[in-house]
């Protein structure tokens, strides 16, 4: 990626970055425990989620012209990423017992998945098939 690229980032780029910043500020307001769990999830990510941003712009303004909201994507980004960590294995302490970081990365994983269905991304019965599933995965990582 040139200077110019990283200078002059598309305009659909600036708005899902600007969408992580807002989701991590409300999940950092938050007082609820759920979501106080997501933020230090969401702490865990941030960079990594900002770099996928960054280094490909062109999967991000396809997504957004394709007529996906910002906020959305950066949903997606975030459920993609806690899940490929959390099947890593490398966020447990035994198998299937996640450890502290990785129980945030579940809950930040939770949030995500919820804004997708309220988003119309999945339904409500794909969703609890697909968090029944990934609980299996991650029992089985361990």
């Amino acid at each position: 990626m040139s200077v110019f690229q990283r200078l002059f980032k598309p305009r659909e780029v600036k708005a899902v970055l600007l969408a992580l910043d807002f989701e991590e500020r409300k999940l950092c307001d938050a007082i609820d425990q759920p979501l106080l769990g997501s933020y230090a999830g969401f702490r865990l990510i941030r960079s990594d989620i900002r770099g996928i941003v960054s280094s490909h712009p062109a999967d991000v303004v396809l997504k957004v012209r394709e007529g996906m909201a910002p906020r959305t994507v950066a949903y997606l980004l975030i459920a993609n990423r806690t899940a490929q960590m959390l099947r890593s294995g490398r966020y447990h302490i035994y198998r299937g017992t996640l450890s502290m970081p990785g129980q945030s990365l579940f809950s930040l994983w939770s949030v995500a998945t919820g804004e997708l269905e309220a988003a119309g991304m999945h339904s409500p019965e794909e969703g609890v098939e697909g968090e029944r599933d990934f609980r299996q995965q991650i029992k089985d990582v361990g």
